[in-house]
């Protein structure tokens, strides 16, 4: 999607709490798709589902800083994300660089 949407890393930084009112009409659906990947034995199962969305969001958070910061293109910094958010819930990336 940020890639799709490039105007979504140039938003202007907002608090914790600002963070997961704007994330929250989605945490509970994110929240679920973990837990049933989960149960499937799609995703980890060694760290809670509550874990892997907050260093999910982290990780995309981090992303965001490093292409605001100029360190990164949109296009690398998706990459990284998606790759990086893959690894934390232990499916294999399909499409490594």
């Amino acid at each position: 999607m940020s890639a799709r949407y490039p105007f979504l890393w140039h938003l202007p930084a907002v608090s914790t709490d600002e963070d997961v009112d704007r994330h929250g009409p989605v945490l509970e659906r994110l929240l679920g798709v973990i837990r049933r990947g989960q149960e499937s034995g799609d995703f980890d199962r060694t760290l809670s589902p509550g874990w892997l969305l907050a260093a999910g969001l982290a990780i995309g958070r981090t992303a965001e800083e490093e292409v605001k910061a100029g360190r990164m293109t949109i296009e690398d910094a998706t990459h990284a994300a998606h790759h990086s958010i893959l690894r934390l819930i232990g499916v294999h990336d399909p499409a490594p660089r």
